[in-house]
């Protein structure tokens, strides 16, 4: 019998998420993700706790596939994050998360980025959270690699 089992030395939770378009890209190398620019590369303040990220597996004719999501919460509300966030959702994602250990994870590659959605809600309910609801989303074929920051 085999046994899966966490990790006891690894805490769970994701503080922090990077997006870097895959044109900003200009090779990963190991674990090392090499940009163009480094003002092109978007870092995301999101509410506590609201950064998830879920992969799942399949195997299709092209093989192992993951479906990986990456979605998050930024409370509030402006203008200008309405600008930027209509502007990123021409481009494809390389999405980076800290974990709470201070590891990163890469989520998408250069050849195939995640796409980028974004949703504003100003929710009537008093109880509802007023902000922008983000997520990328997208197929490859692994769902996550360790990679050091900060990129070079």
């Amino acid at each position: 019998m085999q046994t899966i089992n966490k990790n006891s030395e690894k805490l769970a939770g994701v503080v922090d998420l990077y997006a870097i378009p895959t044109t900003n890209i200009i090779k990963i190398l190991n674990k090392d993700i090499f940009c163009l620019n480094q003002d092109e590369i978007y870092h995301f303040l999101c509410a506590t706790e609201s950064i998830v990220h879920s992969s799942s597996s399949e195997i299709k004719d092209a093989g192992q596939l993951f479906t990986n999501k990456v979605s998050a919460f930024i409370p509030g509300q402006h203008n200008s994050i309405d600008k930027t966030l209509t502007k990123l959702a021409r481009y494809k994602f390389v999405v980076v998360v800290r974990n709470q250990d201070d590891t990163y994870i890469m989520i998408g590659d250069k050849e195939i980025g995640l796409n980028f959605k974004w949703n504003y809600s100003n929710s009537s309910n008093w109880s509802a959270s007023v902000g922008y609801e983000l997520s990328f989303l997208g197929e490859n074929t692994f769902s996550q690699k360790l990679v050091n920051f900060p990129f070079s």
